[in-house]
């Protein structure tokens, strides 16, 4: 499944925060004022390993030049200027990190 965590509760959501989940035929969509995690499940099984999250996008499949889709991963624009006084904003980072190996 997907779990979505924002700043609302069962009390309502913060007026500051935009939420929205869309599922449709043509797109998945899903925005928050806080942060989005999705997150496959684990297992305590022996010798077994959890279960994959899978990205993957669209193939190209018309024979008269059909291009498989992009992945695209864009990190957020930092637009502080530090003459309006506040700090410089440095934009976002894109971090990928394998899974550790324990023995």
């Amino acid at each position: 499944g997907i779990k979505v965590q924002g700043f609302c509760n069962e009390k309502g959501c913060r007026d500051s925060g935009k939420h929205t989940f869309i599922a449709d035929a043509k797109s998945f969509t899903v925005e928050a004022a806080g942060p989005v995690t999705i997150e496959a499940g684990g297992s305590s099984n022996a010798n077994s390993r959890g279960e994959p999250v899978n990205i993957r996008s669209g193939n190209g499949t018309n024979s008269l030049g059909g291009k498989g889709g992009s992945i695209n991963m864009i990190a957020g624009d930092g637009v502080g200027i530090a003459k309006m006084g506040g700090d410089v904003g440095d934009g976002g980072t894109v971090n990928i990190k394998s899974g550790d190996s324990l023995e």
